[in-house]
Order: C-alpha cells, then structure tokens, then sequence
C-alpha cells in the first residue's frame, strides 16, 4: 500500500469512529454537533433557528463536545 493509500483509509476510519461517536450522543447534541462542526451553521443562526439565548446554545455545544470527547477516548482504550 502507499503512504496516500495508507492515509485515506486512515481518514475513512477516523470519519467512522467519529461518525458512531456522534451518533451515540444525545439528539440535541447530534443535532448542534452536526449543523455547527459539519455544516458549518453560526452560533446566532443556531440560536435563532432553535429559538434559544446564544449562551445557552454555546453551552450546549460546549457540553455536546466533552460528552463527544469522552466517547471517543473511551472507544479509543
């Protein structure tokens, strides 16, 4: 295998693991996670969307990326 063959399976993987990792949280989670980090939607866009204060949805995602965290560093063991 090539080192660039070597990579990409290396980043599919790492895609999966992430991808079974979101959907292991919460669906509110899942749903901050998703719009903010992969699509790329703002913090006001989000709280207008969902009809929340701003600091609730930045505390929320700030909980959505431990929670995501301490999955994958236990699946990582």
């Amino acid at each position: 295998m090539s080192a660039v063959t070597d990579r990409r399976f290396g980043d599919l993987e790492l895609r999966d693991r992430l991808e079974k990792a979101i959907a292991r949280l919460p669906a509110n989670y899942r749903l901050l996670i998703a719009a903010h980090y992969l699509d790329g939607v703002r913090y006001e866009d989000l709280a207008d969307a969902l009809n929340l204060p701003l600091g609730t949805v930045k505390t929320q995602l700030y909980r959505a990326k431990q929670q995501l965290r301490r999955v994958l560093e236990t699946e990582l063991r």
